[in-house]
């Protein structure tokens, strides 16, 4: 139906403020996804318009590449979407046809027809399901148009383009008068489409189609379908997993009464959101057999233990939502062994990585800020579920302080120690004090004794102090970045300046160092590239950006003036990252506004769960609404 939001004007700048290899992400929060750009190329193998996750949330497979969008009228066969044969760096065949896309409150374009007439398309996934929808809607026509649909299917894992494949049966099965069967590659899950139009068989193979990282694919088309749209009238296509399609439309209405249906129940679901921003962060929610936890990012992320925990602060607590975080912080506890956690799960499932002790640290941390925010908002923790975390935290600390672990060990100095590679098979042992694991450490000790009472006081002094003794360089005003160690040379210190050191003075519940050194570590950073533009050259993990901005806050957090100061030269540089490259969210390696995603960045996450959570979570961060005393490291009641 149309809409006064729909029948709004479409300003004249549109078309030319529109960056068409900007990217857009739909979730369904079982790990599946779309994503695509605006102009609707698929600029690498993770790309495509249905992604399943076979065994949720990982798993996934790319069933429909995409689809080939043709509208014919009267005078003219328009192309809107991306064509059969992308070539590298090649725009999509409609990018002349689209006026304005919008991200919210899902991916939708607006396509000029010429002649007066207008085409708005949308897509969005319902949440919890496998079902994506897409829906064509003519909105302004003087005349009826003939609108052409070819799904282009893959059905292979979302890392591996395939040549053609005679596994694939074109011929679909057709259970029902509306919906459409296709059994794809062997392990990949049955393609079903319902669909109020009629379904025209046109079986092809489409070869050749060529992704911007130099792989390519063969896509397989089994036919069209087709609509005659009238002015105001809907075209629907209902696409996902044979085994989740319950429903039997027999009838065009039926299944436009369906797609209505999923529609009007997710709006209302995203109506609950705060802002824009809040219902980005919800996509990196997911569910699996072992529960709620969080993805790291689309369309290549994985399940990894730090960002997972990192993501939660600003996902799940900033907004309140201490049950999602009750929930991921069960499912990550549940994969601990011997008081590590898994850095990462790996997309099938085949191996846990525990080569950090990373996770685990952030995992206390997020505990304690789980019960920091239950505590302000009055909320009451069941005295079970409570036993449990601290039960958790109390295994990690023990586990690290007892030298249990070959990859991970506190050293004599009370500080952690990880465990390098050898170089060769006659390389001697190495080992390794970075910077991060030492500030993670410290605020895991100083938790730890709020959580059992003078259990761990004494080690976090002496911990505390070696590291001002080991990691601070007065000649150059900073902390070093790492130490190393091995038998047979002497102590090596890389004193490179990076903004991983921030987290000595900003991003943990405490400050690791006093508030002189503290002022000296935010000046050098801020000397070193907020000039040049801290988000686009400081890290490629620009999460750490939110630490900055928190460690800044802190050491001003005298002047009256200094909030404000943080908005402005902070704040909203940061957000406005949100508006181009993956759109609503933040990449883990930045994008700046001038040029949209090339082929160097192939491998990059342009939706990223902890850049993401990260502004959410500084967004709403109690220190940059209230004086507190930043150097007090005695930590607030939880």
């Amino acid at each position: 139906m149309s809409t006064p939001e729909n029948r709004s004007p479409i300003p004249s700048t549109g078309r030319a403020s529109l960056r068409l290899r900007d990217q857009f992400l739909e979730t369904n929060g079982l790990g599946g996804y779309t994503c695509a750009t605006i102009g609707g190329a698929r600029l690498w193998p993770s790309h495509g318009m249905v992604v399943i996750a076979k065994n949720p949330p990982m798993d996934r497979h790319v069933l429909i590449n995409g689809f080939e969008v043709r509208v014919d009228t009267e005078d003219a066969s328009l192309s809107l979407g991306a064509g059969g044969l992308i070539h590298p760096g090649q725009e999509p065949d409609g990018r002349k046809n689209l006026l304005r896309f919008r991200s919210q409150p899902w991916p939708r374009w607006t396509f000029d027809l010429g002649g007066g007439r207008l085409l708005m398309a949308e897509c969005f996934c319902r949440q919890g399901t496998n079902r994506f929808v897409f829906r064509w809607h003519l909105e302004v026509s003087s005349r009826p148009v003939t609108l052409r649909v070819r799904p282009l299917l893959s059905g292979r894992p979302m890392h591996s383009p395939r040549a053609e494949s005679h596994r694939i049966n074109l011929e679909p099965e057709c259970p029902s008068p509306r919906q459409f069967v296709w059994s794809l590659r062997p392990g990949a899950p049955a393609l079903s489409i319902l669909s109020d139009g009629e379904f025209h068989r046109q079986p092809e193979w489409i070869h050749g189609f060529a992704y911007d990282n130099d792989t390519s694919e063969d896509l397989a088309c089994p036919g069209e379908f087709r609509w005659t749209l009238e002015p105001l009238q809907d075209a629907h296509l209902i696409a996902g997993t044979a085994s989740e399609m319950n429903e039997d439309p027999r009838t065009a209405n039926e299944v436009a009464h369906l797609a209505g249906k999923l529609r009007n129940a997710e709006r209302t679901r995203r109506k609950l959101f705060r802002s824009k921003l809040d219902r980005a962060a919800d996509q990196y929610i997911v569910t699996g057999p072992e529960g709620r936890t969080v993805i790291s990012g689309y369309p290549r992320g994985t399940e990894m233990g730090a960002r997972a925990m990192i993501a939660i602060r600003g996902i799940c607590l900033s907004p309140g939502r201490l049950d999602v975080a009750s929930q991921v912080l069960r499912t990550w506890r549940d994969r601990m062994a011997s008081g590590l956690m898994p850095s990462e799960i790996s997309e099938h499932r085949l191996a846990s990585s525990f080569a950090s002790p990373e996770p685990s640290l952030w995992y206390v941390v997020a505990v304690y800020e789980y019960l920091r925010a239950a505590h302000r908002q009055s909320r009451v923790i069941p005295a079970g579920e409570r036993a449990e975390l601290e039960r958790s935290v109390e295994e990690i600390l023990t586990g690290l302080s007892l030298r249990n672990h070959r990859v991970v060990f506190m050293d004599e100095d009370s500080l952690l120690a990880e465990t390098l590679e050898p170089a060769g098979p006659d390389s001697p042992p190495r080992t390794i004090k970075r910077v991060t694991i030492q500030s993670l450490w410290l605020a895991a000790l100083r938790i730890g004794d709020r959580l059992n009472e003078g259990r761990w006081e004494t080690l976090y002094q002496t911990a505390r102090r070696e590291f001002d003794r080991a990691f601070w360089n007065e000649e150059l005003g900073h902390l070093d970045h790492a130490i190393l160690h091995s038998p047979s040379h002497p102590v090596e210190r890389v004193s490179t300046l990076g903004l991983d050191q921030v987290l000595a003075v900003g991003g943990l519940p405490i400050v690791c160092v006093d508030q002189g050194k503290a002022s000296l570590i935010v000046h050098a950073l801020e000397n070193a590239f907020a000039q040049a533009g801290m988000i686009q050259s400081a890290t490629s993990l620009s999460w750490l950006f939110g630490a900055f901005i928190e460690a800044w806050y802190r050491i001003h957090h005298a002047d009256p003036q200094s909030l404000e100061e943080v908005k402005r030269r902070f704040l909203a540089p940061w957000r406005h990252h949100l508006e181009f490259g993956g759109l609503d969210h933040l990449p883990e390696k930045p994008v700046g506004p001038s040029r949209s995603p090339d082929r160097d960045q192939a491998r990059q996450t342009f939706f990223s769960a902890a850049e993401t959570a990260e502004l959410l979570r500084v967004l709403h961060l109690p220190d940059l609404r209230r004086n507190l005393d930043p150097f007090d490291d005695r930590l607030a009641p939880c």
